[in-house]
């Protein structure tokens, strides 16, 4: 308990004696002590006495002195005993009057049996009757006791609600709560710092006007109210309100009201408190609406947005999964993202790339792998995760998509197909553009090869010793131009007589040439499939790609075998098989397969067994041009291959060729029977650059009876032209010549003679377009070489036919 300590200003030391043994009676006293405890009637040591410190002082100076310093020192008296009269000091009442002025709260007591001033002096010297009393000797001890603890008690009660209300000041100055204060009749008597700072409002205007939210509400109610709160209600003891503050600023308020002090059970006044809820409206307003985004762009969006725990349970689900996995999210809440959506081998996988990120607490970033579907199809997701830590930092979970790249796969592997389809295209068409300029200049060489053949064994006869050299002279050169065909097949630039081809008809007719290609350890076996369709092909090239495959399927053959070469009318679905080059196989194919009991190929092999000059036997046994020629043929018809092929267990080839309407196919399919052409006596201008092809050709061709005009450019031909132009009834000229071509010489000629025969020659068919040909009228195109028989038929076709139009 805090001692009240009490000053006693009296001249009279006997008199300090008797306030202590009063108000201090457990101090040691003396007999004097005793005698005056006689005096003033005190019958025992063992009286009840207040917590009391006595401080005293012998003038009104010293008094004042020692309750300023106990002012300033923080330990203030609750009283003062004051006698009136102190000669030669100060006496009592200017003592009183300059402690009042210098403590406000002390009560005063002026104690006296005579004084020289009226009591109504010394009030108005100390300036109020509030905490003066007067007090007369001889006192009653009694009387005097409680007369200090009545008066200390009123001090420390004052003292206690002075530290209340500064600590209540505080709080209003120092509150984020806005806080104010209505009297009985509706007038503000608190507002304090925070109702100013959120209102706008002043203190310094509200405080003793009528309630503010009258005027800056827009409450109805307020706008109406005449004197009591209407806001106060019973049932509703907090409410929220919105007003425009002084700077024009809306704000939504949260009000709490109550009732203040009573009397006769009516409210004296009304404390009210309010808070700024604006920006906590509007952030929880902007969450709604950001929560609605979200949620929309969760729903509405194409990727599944998922949440797990840290073992992977799903604990949300947007209802995209039933569109992706055809689960409906109440179907994968709870359960496993790794067992519900993966086979086993699949969802373990899955499991430790998670662990992983949970272990380092890091994302999971476009991670694409296998899932299974409800009805058990398997897609191709892309899975996109990042953790969800808790307070502590620990990972709680994981909140991502999974996106369908289904699409995007199958995009991805087309692509690539088309990337390496390209690219063999490039390597094909740089290598056929190599073996294209090969065989030209190979083609000039064997046509005057064969053409002095011919021509030797002509003058020769059957019976002379050179006329089988020279046969097998020819033979070798027949083998080259073969050869060169072959290239030219490869090239995909030779010609072609496209005709409709039964395909079963043409393996029959085959069938004893072919199994004199084969060993005799080897079993030829044909199942060839009734009703087989149609083809349209060059029958001489589909006869080569049998023989290519049959007899690198012999090769492939080391020990006794079967080989076996099957026809078949095949359908094929859009999208369900690639051919070698990656291609789409799709529609209605003739198939003809090759299929052997040799060694097989492993991957690397099967790669490259159609590239060009590429092959697997011994130096000198092979050209490695077969299979490219093959791919090359099949190529220029529109078809595709197939390979199946595995090591030690044989290989089989599928080549497919689109079926043809059987509606559009002439009766007779068989090329017409081929009829020998006599010469005349007609004049030939022919045109070659190479000098040996020039010579065999006009030797072939007078010996045939016609006359001949020969020339080595374009510019030359020209100019015995321009001398012999109405004598010329024919031009044979070379395609590809120096200065002037063949082309640029036809076009000046066919001005002055526009009905002129025009025989073109040419070591490979890309020295002009076949196309072009058609629309050009009595032209005809041979490819080199070729046989003078040929040649000279051909010269007797074009002349007669335009003999025939002549006349």
């Amino acid at each position: 308990m805090e001692k009240r300590r009490i000053l006693i200003i009296d001249d009279d030391k006997d008199i300090w004696a008797a306030y202590q043994m009063v108000l201090d009676p457990r101090r040691k006293r003396g007999g004097a002590i005793e005698e005056m405890k006689r005096m003033f009637r005190v019958e025992s040591d063992d009286a009840d006495s207040a917590d009391f410190v006595l401080v005293f002082a012998g003038q009104g100076q010293d008094g004042f002195q020692i309750a300023r310093a106990a002012k300033m020192a923080g330990e203030p008296f609750a009283l003062a005993f004051i006698d009136v009269r102190m000669p030669p000091g100060w006496d009592g009442m200017e003592t009183a009057v300059r402690i009042r002025e210098m403590d406000k709260e002390i009560e005063i007591i002026i104690v006296t049996a005579y004084s020289d001033h009226s009591c109504e002096d010394i009030v108005r010297a100390v300036g109020t009757p509030s905490k003066l009393l007067f007090f007369r000797k001889p006192f009653d001890p009694e009387e005097l006791r409680q007369l200090a603890c009545s008066l200390s008690d009123k001090w420390l009660l004052a003292r206690q609600e002075e530290l209340q209300r500064r600590e209540l000041q505080g709080i209003l100055q120092t509150s984020p709560a806005a806080i104010f204060v209505l009297d009985a009749q509706g007038k503000i008597m608190t507002w304090n710092p925070a109702a100013e700072h959120i209102t706008g409002m002043p203190a310094a205007k509200a405080v003793g006007g009528p309630c503010v939210f009258r005027e800056i509400s827009e409450n109805p109610h307020c706008r109406a109210c005449a004197k009591e709160c209407c806001l106060l209600d019973k049932s509703e003891k907090s409410r929220e309100i919105v007003i425009t503050d002084q700077a024009g600023n809306r704000k939504i308020l949260a009000m709490n009201l109550a009732p203040g002090m009573k009397k006769d059970g009516k409210s004296e006044n009304l404390i009210g408190s309010f808070w700024d809820m604006t920006s906590i409206r509007e952030t929880e307003s902007a969450l709604v609406s950001s929560e609605l985004r979200f949620r929309s762009l969760v729903e509405t969006t194409r990727d599944w947005v998922w949440e797990v725990d840290a073992q992977g349970n799903l604990t949300y689900c947007s209802p995209v999964c039933y569109e992706i996995y055809d689960y409906q999210p109440d179907e994968l809440r709870g359960k496993s993202y790794f067992d519900i959506l993966h086979d086993e081998q699949a969802g373990i996988a899955m499991k430790k790339v998670f662990l992983d990120c949970l272990q380092e607490a890091r994302n999971c970033q476009a991670h694409e792998h296998r899932c299974r579907k409800k009805n058990g199809e398997y897609i191709f997701i892309e899975t996109s995760g990042t953790p969800v830590f808790d307070n502590a930092r620990r990972v709680i979970g994981y909140r991502g998509i999974d996106r369908d790249i289904s699409q995007r796969k199958a995009a991805d592997e087309e692509r690539r197909l088309l990337e390496e389809r390209y690219r063999q295209a490039q390597k094909l068409e740089a290598l056929g553009t190599l073996s294209g300029g090969i065989a030209h200049d190979m083609n000039n060489i064997l046509t005057p090869i064969l053409g002095y053949c011919s021509l030797g064994k002509l003058k020769l006869g059957k019976d002379h010793f050179f006329y089988e050299k020279l046969e097998a002279i020819e033979n070798c050169a027949q083998r080259a131009a073969e050869l060169i065909r072959r290239i030219m097949g490869f090239c995909r630039k030779q010609d072609m007589n496209i005709r409709p081809v039964q395909l079963n008809l043409m393996v029959q007719e085959l069938a004893k040439m072919l199994g004199r290609l084969i060993r005799e350890d080897i079993q030829l076996t044909m199942e060839l499939t009734e009703d087989l369709w149609l083809v349209e092909a060059d029958r001489s090239q589909m006869e080569q790609i049998l023989i290519n495959l049959v007899v690198n399927a012999r090769d492939a053959m080391n020990e006794p075998g079967q080989l076996f070469i099957r026809t078949a009318n095949r359908i094929v679905e859009p999208k369900t098989l690639y051919d070698v080059d990656l291609r789409e196989v799709s529609g209605q194919y003739v198939v003809l397969s090759v299929s052997d009991q040799g060694s097989g190929m492993d991957r690397q092999t099967l790669e490259m067994i159609f590239d060009p000059f590429f092959t697997t036997k011994e130096a000198g046994k092979g050209t490695g041009l077969g299979l490219s020629n093959v791919h090359g043929i099949v190529a220029s018809h529109n078809g595709r291959i197939l390979v199946d092929t595995e090591p030690g267990k044989g290989s089989t080839f599928h080549i497919f060729l689109p079926k043809i309407n059987p509606d559009l196919v002439e009766a007779d399919i068989s090329s017409p029977p081929e009829i020998l052409m006599p010469g005349g006596p007609e004049t030939i201008l022919l045109v070659e650059d190479d000098l040996e092809v020039l010579q065999v050709l006009a030797a072939s061709l007078s010996e045939a009876g016609y006359h001949v005009l020969t020339a080595s450019d374009g510019n030359a031909a020209l100019r015995i032209f321009e001398e012999r132009k109405h004598d010329i009834d024919l031009l044979a000229t070379d395609l590809i010549m120096p200065a002037m071509g063949g082309k640029a010489l036809s076009r000046i000629i066919r001005l002055h003679a526009p009905w002129l025969p025009i025989l073109y020659m040419t070591g490979h068919s890309f020295d002009i377009d076949t196309d072009e040909l058609k629309n050009i009228s009595n032209t005809t195109l041979m490819q080199k070489p070729f046989s003078l028989e040929h040649f000279s038929r051909n010269i007797r076709s074009m002349l007669d036919s335009q003999k025939k139009q002549d006349s």
